[in-house]
């Protein structure tokens, strides 16, 4: 599938392009050092979901086959990290909670989030890992603000320990 994406998109795309200091999901630079690789894979592949929102948007979720693992995933759930300390951070302009852990689980998929623009897809967002419905906000469309109440209740993003990002620069 092809798409185009905005200089805001492009700098939005930092935290999950090696940023380790902030919590989510990241590339594994060896498979994807950078947005044009990536890229480029996508316009060989067909998304094995395609989740329809309002607006316009869809996620696509592509699924890539071993041995190479797209990046790290960081979303967990909640009852997973049962005596976790819950920290804050500013993330897109939203308040959002994150722990930290040890490790990041390895994925093998990619979620591209992007609004249909003139019969061209233009980038909002794109992650490795299934796909999470974004954080709820004021003027979401009500059902889409309930599905992402729920799922973020349940969910919580990751960031690796201070110890072990010191080993990772």
């Amino acid at each position: 599938m092809h798409y185009s994406i905005s200089e805001t998109s492009k700098n939005h795309l930092k935290v999950h392009f090696g940023e380790w200091e902030k919590s989510g999901s990241k590339f594994n630079l060896d498979v994807f050092p950078n947005l044009n690789s990536l890229l480029s894979s996508l316009i060989t592949i067909t998304p094995a979901r395609i989740i329809k929102q309002s607006n316009n948007r869809e996620a696509h979720e592509y699924c890539f086959p071993e041995p190479h693992f797209t990046g790290f995933n960081g979303v967990g759930l909640r009852k997973d990290f049962p005596n976790a300390v819950i920290q804050t951070e500013i993330r897109n302009g939203f308040e959002t909670e994150f722990i930290e852990v040890d490790s990041l689980t390895k994925t093998c998929f990619v979620t591209v989030i992007a609004e249909l623009k003139d019969a061209e897809y233009s980038i909002i967002t794109v992650y490795p890992g299934r796909y999470a419905p974004a954080f709820p906000y004021t003027g979401m469309v009500k059902e889409e603000q309930l599905i992402a109440e729920k799922f973020w209740k349940q969910h919580i993003l990751l960031r690796l320990s201070m110890a072990n990002l010191s080993r990772k620069q």
